[in-house]
């Protein structure tokens, strides 16, 4: 049985390290990457990132992705890593997830690490307390 998902948040940060050190902060973020392989599953998710990508006017145009699927407490998170073509630097991640209240958390982390936070949208669902019936 497949199970629609929404995107529940989004968050973008400015980095400008190299590859191997973003990959590093987000394992000690508590992030679990997988290969690039396994992102096809998500892939009409990663269309949003990239209409996203180009609404904040982020150049992209001299750059490249790397798509990724990261774990976090065995909830999936897509990352995307803009990375340039003439430094081998990343300049911007992406990260999205299906579940609220993720994304603060890993951004705590990460803006400890030095990363900067650009923009980060969650979508909270409207709780109604359990009095409003009694009256």
């Amino acid at each position: 049985m497949r199970v629609r998902r929404s995107l529940a948040g989004i968050a973008v940060f400015e980095v400008h390290k190299d590859i191997d050190v973003v990959e590093i902060d987000l394992m000690l973020a508590g992030m679990r990457i997988t290969r690039p392989r396994s992102s096809s599953k998500y892939s009409r998710y990663y269309l949003v990132l990239e209409e996203l990508t180009e609404s904040l006017g982020i150049d992209s145009e001299n750059a490249y992705y790397k798509d990724y699927v990261c774990y976090y407490n065995k909830t999936p998170l897509l990352c995307r890593l803009l990375v340039t073509s003439s430094r081998q630097k990343v300049s911007y991640v992406i990260l999205a997830s299906f579940q609220t209240k993720i994304l603060p958390q890993i951004s705590r982390v990460l803006l400890r690490s030095g990363w900067r936070k650009t923009f980060l949208f969650e979508m909270a669902t409207r709780r109604h307390s359990p009095w409003r019936a009694v009256g």
